[in-house]
């Protein structure tokens, strides 16, 4: 009866400098709704240096929107503590929760009780966003519920997430490699490195087949590497982002299906992404500029399978 939904809103950020101070304020929004409640999440995290020193903090706003007259009792648990939440009129009656040490990725539990009925609802999520320091405004904040996924945005979501648990406790470190094909029709790979969220390094291969009929082998043609001083120096090879923005892409690339047209989107026994491709009626691949096909992922602590 009651459907969940996936809300997005974008990374909003402010930057300012000057000669004596510095400060960055990272704000990331989500929302969940269902038929009785409709619950808003804000998460920011704020730092600044001066010449007398520096700081941070961070905070969690939590507001809903509810008729009284059919739900009462309205809760979120989180870390371990219950907030008694108001049916936001103004902005006083806007909740905050005492933050816990990572803002990325936490579990918050909604209950509230429907009046007709005496019925309580609980709902828990998990709730991640990308990472604080970022150049670009993709990142998002988005709620998983305990719905199981169903439509291809809901799998690569639930995708993300266990990317996220899997590079938190790296320290969002990691590599990934991405096959690919050369203008010449030989099979290629990149492999990129992320460290600390930031693509540090890029190498390129191209491979040539040597299949008999025992095997299937490659050969390598030719290879370049680029450090971070010399990104993106060359045209060839996918490009040097993040994990996070390859899940962007991917994302963008599912928006743009139409009735006719096939994802093909394929995981990891660990849940990550290996594949997000789009093929038109004709079977012919479009819109390669989102796509993805990756062979592995790599953690400094915990390496999953590769395809």
């Amino acid at each position: 009866m009651n459907k969940l939904l996936l809300s997005v809103v974008f990374l909003v950020i402010s930057m300012f400098s000057q000669a004596v101070s510095a400060s960055a304020v990272y704000s990331y929004h989500g929302a969940y709704k269902d038929n009785y409640v409709d619950l808003r999440i804000t998460t920011t995290f704020a730092s600044w240096l001066t010449r007398k020193g520096g700081g941070s903090s961070k905070r969690i706003e939590c507001l809903a929107t509810f008729n009284e007259n059919k739900v009462e009792n309205l809760e979120v648990k989180y870390e371990g503590k219950t907030y008694k939440i108001k049916n936001y009129k103004t902005h006083e009656d806007k909740i905050s929760l005492q933050s816990g040490k990572n803002l990325h990725l936490f579990d918050i539990e909604l209950s509230y009780t429907i009046k007709a009925t005496k019925t309580k609802i609980t709902k828990k999520f998990t709730v991640f966003a990308g990472a604080f320091i970022s150049k670009t405004g993709n990142n998002r904040l988005i709620f998983v519920g305990e719905k199981k996924p169903v439509t291809d945005i809901e799998k690569l979501h639930a995708s993300q997430l266990a990317f996220k648990r899997l590079s938190f406790k790296n320290g969002q470190t990691y590599t990934y490699k991405v096959e690919g094909k050369s203008t010449k029709g030989y099979r290629t790979e990149t492999t990129i490195k992320v460290n600390k969220g930031f693509v540090e390094n890029r190498s390129f291969a191209e491979l040539k087949q040597n299949k008999t009929a025992e095997s299937i082998s490659y050969r390598t043609l030719r290879t370049w590497t680029e450090s971070y001083s010399d990104m993106n120096s060359h045209k060839e090879g996918a490009e040097a982002i993040s994990m996070d923005k390859v899940y962007d892409k991917c994302a963008q690339l599912i928006r743009k299906k139409s009735r006719t047209d096939t994802v093909k989107l394929d995981f990891a026994p660990d849940d990550t992404l290996r594949q997000c491709r789009l093929f038109n009626r004709n079977r012919t691949q479009i819109h390669k500029n989102l796509s993805t096909k990756i062979i592995s992922i790599t953690f400094p602590k915990v390496s999953n399978s590769s395809l």
